[in-house]
């Protein structure tokens, strides 16, 4: 999901911003150097995830804490800088149906019955912890259906992941 993520940005979104928000250039340029960086923890993942498969249950599981770590850390430093110097440019340049193509292209990048954990994701990637991404994307009845559905979901996933029992 994360690839897919970056990989709408990267072909439509940089362009946008530097178009219409010329300002913001050093910005997108950063953006740019941290998918890059970013890409390299998640193509190591990969490897990691697929050598593990091949060799079933006898995989050395190190690997994949590794690139997860890197990915962490890339997302640690990513996350709060697009939310700083890229999202105000967003929501003045990038038009509402050009925002839903974005979030089409989410959806359709999102495995079957995952809907939940990247919503969790997203809202665990929140400076605030996702209090005004919830307000602003999921008001009223669908912000209760995450408190009582998504988010526990959502725990349960992170802890499986995680190696912890929930």
């Amino acid at each position: 999901m994360l690839h897919a993520h970056h990989e709408g940005e990267d072909a439509r979104l940089w362009d946008m911003i530097d178009t219409r928000a010329p300002a913001c250039f050093l910005h997108v340029e950063r953006m740019k150097v941290q998918h890059e960086a970013m890409g390299v923890h998640l193509k190591a993942l990969d490897l990691a995830l697929s050598a593990c498969k091949a060799a079933a249950r006898r995989a050395d599981a190190e690997p994949i804490r590794v690139a997860l770590r890197g990915v962490s850390a890339a997302l640690a430093a990513h996350f709060p800088d697009e939310e700083k110097n890229i999202v105000p440019a967003i929501e003045h340049v990038v038009s509402q149906p050009e925002m839903e193509w974005f979030g089409q292209h989410g959806q359709r990048a999102t495995p079957k019955g995952q809907g939940w954990n990247m919503v969790g994701a997203i809202v665990s990637a929140q400076p605030d912890g996702g209090r005004e991404w919830l307000k602003k994307h999921m008001p009223g009845s669908l912000g209760l259906v995450w408190k009582l559905i998504g988010a526990p979901s959502y725990a349960r996933f992170r802890a499986a992941v995680e190696g912890r029992r929930r």
